[in-house]
């Protein structure tokens, strides 16, 4: 038989194509295995679901091979044989989820074995994951001398849902999904350890649509961390009072997507109090409107001072039945109604008149959106509950089963009646006395992320409602630091539980525990966080002779590394977004302290989906994404750039060039005005300059920046016509922005444009950024040292409407340094960063304003706020990172720079190695000393005040 060539190229041709078509497709649709997604139902829809999974395993010796492939939508625990492996996936986007692979020998032995798996799905929208849908898949094998065990989803994994989670509970910020109110009782306490009985569970459900999730594709970044880290002083031990009663109920609304958690609903509530005689009875309240006997809305009267989030009203109440009743708008898709009575008042509620109630409250509400005109239209007060016209919400009982339980509430609607007898470093194996509610707050010595845990010995039913906060204000944790923000979780005991530890990481330096319903004694035996953190090493180190400046230094890495998880993120408290302006200043203080890219460059993976309508015009944004504004996919191009410039990944560069053209080409088709790009909406700085639809001179700025960036990443790739046609965009636009946004004047650059009219106000992050991105000349130059000089002495208002914030700060020392200005930038650094060591010596402040006396109420752990850390590393230190100048030439210049300083040295770490420098003043000389690696080309070459003096370098005087 004869086979023509041409046959057996086709047949090749084929079998090619097959097997990169298999390649391309998600691992649960090979045809030669049975992987898949699998849950607890085929939908894996839900809100705060949460999903145990097992696999049992008998091995007759020690395994060869084990090795285990594991993803979770939303996020995972792995356990084997009860101890916690670790937590993961690393965070990422429906199309392109990341799966981890463990090596499970070092915890499997002969005997019986299992694998446990406990999985969340969020169900809603955060500022970590877009919303999507619950699935779990798994695959591997497991190999002894004897059998080979395939770990594949569905196989043998059993499952079944927890229901110790309550699936309606408000979310703990606006960023992230609902908080931890969780009952022991609900699920099996072992059911992650050998002995439990699974029997009783259901087999794993395949997810009916399997095609979901894109590719999956290994982990490229370290686990994190997953250090023990205890309480380190137990501030005080208060008794809680117990003259007050309070009436709570929750109703919650719609909270999927951002829209919906920003959309307000209208609900009522009633009920009728009895009261024992006529009396004028003082409550504690919430917000929104009060009505008794048909009279109101009731007004508020002065709270006392140590009352947080909550208001104090007077009820006029007259002997008998009262008519009490309720509007509210709710916001942030959850009402957590409370009411506090002194319990000597004699007063009962009951919606029935009833006094032995079962139902204190009646509530009607949330309406169908077709409703809510009419519902608001409804004339109030009502004289009866009668007056509520037939709609979809009728009233709903709220009895004592339906209290709102909000652990945050609950901590900060708690008082004390006297301080109980406690040693500051006793934090282990703490007593608390039978039926005596309690409160204790530790002091975990300085700011951590990690999941929560507590470890104890107490009776069934006992209530941890667990506060954590970065700040105290009156004397306590400030978990109710801004409005919307419940920043708290709770766990119930149950029979024969000793633990409970967090599912998710929290940002905190402060943990606050009530200890509620237990009639034995307690014994909290420790309580801490297991840390959980992207592992940096710290090769880079800044000492001076100003310890001022070695403390702020070490701040920003401090900052680093609670901010840094599996991508960048902007604080651990309040978000964990990431976001692009943050990433930016992070990954300076990541280089000058460590020299990994490796999270930076997780960071711009990421941003693909997050700028996926940017990246791949035509897609949609996901639901629930941060930093869509538009400076900040700028910015990303800004650190791709850097870090191809600093890793030489080409490879790198080419995967995402196509993305960042597409880019730019979409601001292309900004408006423009007088040759400058508008910009719907930026954000630049945390300041009231004016941000939509505004020619930002900043914005315009970066614009010029990208350009530049574009182009020198064609050039590396060989596309000189891209780069060509980059340029000439960065010189136009240069000389539109010198012609029309420079104050000759002022001496400096104005804000830019907006509907035509120039916006006569000089931010001073306008002219940093022109300087900081090459857009100004040495003419200039000269004038804006005058204007730096004058505006940088006080920032008006420590507040966001100042003149400039610590974000601002980073572009703003940039500039200052690139122009010379040692002086200035010295000054400014101890100026605005020394108040951030002398209060707390922790991490950075997101605002100059934000310290612990109740004022300031953003976080105070934002990287974003940590540039001086890279400045002082490439300053006064001399050695060049490639910000805000790139580097270009064979020869490393090492240039130091300070006006204030005698002394420097440190270690900086380079693609060619770490660098050692040195320098002293003594008299009109200069002694620096450099160790570089052998290999490296590099001179020293002082700038400002140490350039006037006599240079000598390693010894040796330098002409």
């Amino acid at each position: 038989m004869k086979i023509h060539t041409g046959t057996i190229l086709v047949t090749i041709f084929i079998i090619i194509v097959h097997f990169q078509f298999l390649a391309a497709m998600p691992v649960g649709h090979y045809q030669d295995s049975d992987v898949a997604y699998v849950w607890i139902d085929p939908h894996g829809e839900g809100r705060n679901q949460h999903v145990f999974f097992r696999r049992s395993v008998t091995l007759e010796g020690q395994p060869e091979k084990a090795e285990l492939n594991v993803f979770a939508d939303s996020r995972y625990i792995l356990f084997i044989n009860g101890a916690a492996i670790h937590f993961g996936p690393a965070r990422s986007f429906p199309p392109n989820p990341v799966y981890d692979t463990y090596d499970l020998r070092p915890y499997l032995r002969s005997g019986n074995n299992v694998i446990a798996v406990k999985v969340r799905s969020n169900g809603t929208n955060t500022f970590q994951l877009p919303l999507s849908r619950g699935g779990f898949i798994a695959w591997g094998e497991i190999h002894t001398d004897d059998i080979s065990v395939d770990l594949a989803t569905p196989g043998e994994w059993k499952a079944r849902r927890s229901e110790a989670y309550l699936e309606d509970a408000p979310r703990m910020s606006f960023a992230t999904g609902p908080m931890e109110i969780h009952d022991a009782a609900k699920d099996p306490v072992d059911w992650n350890k050998t002995e439990f009985d699974d029997s009783s569970w259901s087999e794993s459900v395949l997810l009916e649509n399997q095609e979901y999730r894109g590719k999956l594709r290994p982990r490229n970044i370290p686990f994190l961390t997953q250090d023990k880290m205890t309480a380190k002083q137990l501030l005080w031990k208060r008794s809680l009072k117990q003259d007050e009663k309070i009436y709570s109920f929750r109703i919650k609304t719609a909270d999927q997507t951002q829209e919906e958690f920003n959309s307000q609903k209208r609900v009522f509530a009633y009920t009728y109090i009895w009261s024992p005689e006529t009396q004028n009875v003082e409550t504690g309240a919430w917000w929104g409107e009060y009505f008794l006997n048909g009279v109101g809305p009731l007004e508020r009267v002065d709270t006392p001072k140590d009352t947080i989030n909550r208001q104090t009203m007077k009820l006029d109440l007259k002997s008998g039945w009262n008519f009490f009743f309720i509007k509210y708008d709710v916001v942030w898709a959850s009402w957590e109604f409370h009411l506090a009575v002194n319990k000597n008042h004699g007063l009962i509620f009951s919606p029935d008149k009833d006094k032995n109630p079962t139902v204190f409250f009646r509530t009607a509400g949330p309406f169908t959106d077709d409703e809510e005109d009419r519902v608001n239209a409804l004339p109030l007060p009502f004289e009866s509950p009668d007056d509520l016209p037939g709609l979809s919400a009728g009233w709903v009982d709220k009895g004592p089963g339906d209290r709102a339980g909000n652990p945050a509430w609950n901590i900060a609607w708690s008082y004390f009646d006297r301080d109980l007898p406690s040693e500051p470093y006793q934090v282990f194996d703490i007593t608390i006395e039978e039926n005596q509610p309690t409160a204790l707050t530790f002091d975990m010595g300085g700011k951590k992320l990690g999941r929560i845990f507590i470890e104890y010995e107490a009776p069934a039913g006992t209530r941890f409602d667990i506060g954590f906060s970065e700040d105290l204000v009156n004397d306590r944790p400030w978990v109710l630091k801004r409005p919307g923000l419940f920043a708290a979780v709770s766990h119930t005991s149950a029979e024969n539980t000793t633990r409970f530890e967090t599912f998710k990481p929290y940002g905190l330096r402060y943990i606050h525990l009530n200890v509620t319903g237990h009639s034995e004694d307690v014994k909290i035996k420790s309580i801490g966080v297991i840390n959980q953190i992207y592992p940096f090493e710290l090769h880079g180190s800044f000492s001076s002779s100003d310890p001022m400046f070695d403390a702020i230094w070490k701040l920003g890495w401090r900052t680093l590394l609670v901010c840094s998880e599996d991508t960048y993120t902007d604080t651990p408290f309040r978000e964990r977004g990431l976001y692009a302006g943050d990433a930016l200043p992070q990954y300076a203080i990541t280089l000058a302290g460590s020299g990994d890219s490796g999270l930076m460059k997780r960071s711009l993976e990421v941003f693909q989906y997050i700028f996926i309508h940017l990246f791949k015009p035509g897609k949609q944004p996901f639901e629930g994404v941060q930093g869509l504004i538009d400076d900040y996919p700028l910015i990303a191009l800004e650190c791709f750039r850097w870090v191809v410039q600093y890793t030489g990944d080409m490879a790198f560069a080419r995967k995402y060039y196509e993305s960042y053209r597409n880019m730019i080409e979409e601001y292309r088709k900004f408006e423009t005005y007088e040759g400058l790009t508008i910009f719907p909406n930026v954000f630049i700085e945390w300041t009231e300059l004016p941000k939509r639809n505004t020619a930002s001179t900043a914005g315009n700025a970066l614009m010029v920046r990208s350009y530049r960036n574009m182009a020198w990443l064609a050039r590396q790739l060989d596309m000189p016509e891209d780069a060509a046609t980059f340029d000439t965009y960065a010189e136009t636009l240069t000389s539109y922005i010198l012609t029309h946004c420079w104050d000759e004047e002022k001496g400096a650059f104005h804000d830019g444009y907006i509907n035509g009219q120039k916006i006569d106000h000089h931010y001073p992050i306008q002219s940093a950024m022109a300087v900081a991105f090459g857009i100004t000349n040495e003419r200039h130059h000269q004038r804006l040292k005058q204007f730096f000089a004058e505006t940088l002495a006080d920032v008006k208002d420590i507040k966001r409407s100042g003149l400039f914030t610590p974000y601002g700060g980073y572009y703003i020392l940039g500039a200052l340094y690139k122009l010379g200005q040692a002086a200035t930038a010295e000054k400014f650094i101890r100026q605005f960063w020394s108040p951030m060591i002398i209060r707390h010596n922790d991490t950075a402040w997101e605002n100059f304003s934000d310290h612990a006396d109740g004022i300031g109420q953003g976080t105070l752990s934002h990287a974003w706020s940590g540039g001086p850390t890279f400045y002082m590393s490439t300053q006064v230190l001399g050695v060049p990172l490639m910000f805000p100048d790139f580097e270009t030439g064979d020869e490393l210049v090492i240039a130091p720079q300070s006006a204030t300083l005698s002394h420097a040295k440190g270690s900086v770490p380079r693609p060619e190695g770490l660098i050692h420098v040195e320098w002293r003043l003594v008299g009109d000389n200069l002694f620096v000393t450099v160790e570089a690696p052998e290999d490296l080309k590099w001179k020293v070459q002082p700038a400002g005040r140490l350039g006037e003096k006599i240079l000598f370098v390693n010894g040796r005087q330098s002409n």
